[in-house]
């Protein structure tokens, strides 16, 4: 019998297969230049990353019910969903408290592995995805090939036949184009938006932040215009202190793009102040479990401290060769390998073979930066199929010859799966074939269709049958997940200092000097008078704007009379506006990255929605690091990082700035 990675690339055409290849090749090679020429010793990065996410899961039963308490005091509202059914029901239930019809979700996976987008459909609600390749993925009908980079295995020609299809515009396979029609026809979206939906990178227990790392903003966009916040966050998402962010966020954007930071980190507490101009006045977060503390309970719960980067995927050479689609599940790659066939509870047979889809070479933890020991994990899996008989052929199977030769055959491997639907609703029980009967009494014939992980996984006893709430239910699993497992991680007492960079990247000891540096290598631009900044827009055409109130004596007042500059932002009109100065909070030298934060005056919309961002920074609030500004964080709640404008590079690989953000990022640095 062929091994499933012959299945798997058999059926994969050949462009795809290079694109998917040279794509990935190419982020781990920068992954592994950007790492090591920055940090001396990155692999103590990811031992120490790995010893805190294990040392919460060990822990999950002290640290959950801390971060609940935390979010309920930030004036959040926390629910929780012991399976996918209940997630979406909890969902549905405060869009129809508040009348909503229209959700616009940034991207989040838990969304995906519960299957909410089509429920809501199905319920009358449009779930709208924003993130680029998502939204493509969602008018094709079709799944993410990849965690980070959803349609690396479509091209620009399939794109532009999608749009015109769409009636997004005219055949133009020009990746600009493409993406300039995705951010007209999203950005109406957003303000027409009831709730916004995301998911959370990392759940802070100290301070009940919930952290959302995007590039191209729509995370931000989602929580500008919408009156109300869902966050969906896996159960395992939480870190312990606000300072291990630090050693995450270094890690995160390197592990996953080959950044340093990426455009938009948001770190959220709340719904917004009563004084502040826009923002969700409503925040709900839904803790899932979904089978996580089953995963828990196996000798296989260390792939619970993935934290979704998808750099596994990239340099695994199974997953180069085979694409996103052959895992069948939503998790792909080596971690999908792991979680697809945890998470199918009873249906564990079903994935049994996704364990063996692996050379296990050992990349995979190589480049983990939490340090899973993925290799492990798939041969306890495959031992786990060996004792449940989840992969063993019965003495009666005939021979696999034929399967060989066909999936070896592309052309009739694709013609056979279209075909291959008719076996869905075949009377099978009346053929008298022998090897058919013994066949059947192993397994169940699975459907050609893709189906996701939670219409096959065995709902979860709920947990109110027996006068128990879900929270206390999911509490109860969690704790009895733990009472044999010895804790023997301690949570690290790292310093900033390990995240110190190689000497020969110290460019300068100039804090200032080395923002504008690190700023103009994001493709920022940096002024240091308003007569420069005036110089700047009045030689592009950027004369109409919007200027925060409290900058207006001191930004505004000395533009010339060929500008016009309000101080009310109008989001009836968001595509007028040229540019928008706001106030910086602060800044870190490090990244080139811009610290906003909500006060009175601020609106996110005037940050976001002109094509140039603005922002008045002083040159006392420049911190040197990353560790160094967590450590200062805004009490505001609501705080991004901006880095550099919004980007994608989702079309073929290629960079394209201003996605649904500003395409051009201005600092202003003032004394």
């Amino acid at each position: 019998m062929k091994q499933p990675i012959d299945q798997f690339v058999a059926g994969l055409p050949a462009d795809k297969r290079e694109s998917v290849y040279h794509s990935t090749k190419g982020t781990h090679e920068k992954r592994t230049r950007l790492l090591y020429e920055r940090f001396a010793d990155p692999d103590r990065l990811r031992q120490l990353a790995g010893q805190i996410k294990q040392h919460t899961l060990e822990h999950l039963d002290t640290y959950l019910p801390q971060a609940e308490a935390k979010l309920r005091a930030n004036g959040a509202r926390v629910h929780w969903a012991a399976t996918a059914d209940e997630a979406c029901a909890h969902v549905l239930a405060i869009m129809q408290a508040r009348g909503a019809t229209k959700m616009v979700k940034a991207k989040t996976m838990v969304s995906e592995e519960i299957g909410l987008a089509p429920f809501l459909e199905r319920h009358g609600i449009e779930a709208l995805e924003t993130d680029l390749g998502e939204f493509i993925v969602q008018i094709d009908h079709d799944h993410p090939s990849h965690i980070v980079r959803p349609i690396i295995h479509k091209s620009r020609r399939e794109i532009a036949q999608s749009f015109e299809r769409e009636g997004l515009g005219a055949y133009d396979d020009d990746p600009e184009t493409i993406t300039r029609r995705a951010r007209a026809y999203l950005r109406n979206k957003y303000m027409q938006a009831d709730v916004g939906l995301t998911g959370a990178n990392f759940v802070s227990v100290e301070s009940g932040r919930l952290v959302i790392v995007t590039n191209e903003g729509n995370s931000r966009f989602s929580l500008a215009a919408p009156k109300c916040h869902i966050a969906l966050v896996g159960i395992e998402k939480l870190v312990p202190r606000d300072r291990d962010l630090g050693l995450f966020l270094n890690l995160l954007a390197r592990s996953a793009t080959a950044q340093s930071i990426t455009a938009y980190t948001e770190f959220i507490s709340g719904p917004k102040s009563s004084t502040q101009p826009d923002g969700p006045e409503e925040m709900h977060v839904i803790f899932v479990d979904n089978g996580r503390t089953d995963v828990l309970a196996s000798e296989c719960r260390d792939i619970l401290r993935c934290i979704r980067c998808g750099a596994c995927l990239n340099v695994c050479p199974v997953y180069r060769q085979a694409s996103g689609h052959a895992y069948r599940s939503v998790y792909p790659g080596p971690v999908g390998a792991v979680l697809s066939p945890l998470l199918a509870g009873k249906n564990f047979p079903q994935f049994a073979d996704l364990p063996k889809a692996s050379s296990l070479c050992g990349a995979c933890n190589e480049v983990c930066p939490v340090d899973i020991p993925i290799p492990d994990l798939l041969l306890r899996l495959r031992e786990k199929g060996k004792r449940d008989h989840a992969t063993l052929a019965s003495a009666a199977t005939p021979s696999m010859g034929a399967w060989a030769l066909l999936a070896s055959q592309p052309t009739a491997w694709r013609a056979a799966l279209t075909g291959g639907k008719v076996i869905n609703y075949l009377p099978t029980k009346l053929l008298p074939i022998a090897a058919l009967r013994a066949w059947e009494e192993k397994t169940h014939a699975a459907r050609v269709a893709r189906r996701r992980i939670q219409e096959m996984a065995a709902p979860a006893p709920r947990a109110e049958r027996s006068g128990m709430s879900t929270r206390e239910g999911i509490f109860s699993r969690v704790r009895g997940a733990l009472a044999s497992l010895p804790r023997r991680t301690p949570l690290p007492n790292w310093e900033a200092e390990v995240l110190a960079p190689v000497a020969t990247q110290t460019a300068t000891s100039d804090d200032l000097a080395l923002f504008v540096s690190r700023l103009g290598a994001v493709n920022g631009t940096t002024c240091a008078t308003v007569a420069e900044l005036v110089a700047l827009l009045d030689q592009n055409g950027w004369r109409h704007g919007y200027c925060d109130p409290s900058l207006w004596s001191e930004i505004a007042a000395e533009f010339p009379a060929e500008f016009t500059v309000e101080s009310e932002f109008d989001r009836t009109r968001i595509d007028d506006y040229a540019f928008g100065v706001t106030r910086a909070s602060g800044a870190i030298a490090e990244t080139g990255t811009l610290i906003l934060s909500d006060h009175d005056t601020s609106t996110r919309l005037g940050a976001l929605a002109p094509w140039v961002h603005v922002a008045v920074l002083r040159k006392s609030g420049i911190y040197p690091s990353i560790a160094a500004a967590l450590a200062e964080m805004p009490a505001d709640p609501n705080v991004v990082w901006v880095t550099g404008p919004s980007k994608t590079a989702d079309v073929e690989g290629i960079l394209i700035e201003g996605v649904h953000g500003p395409g051009r990022q201005i600092a202003l640095i003032l004394d």
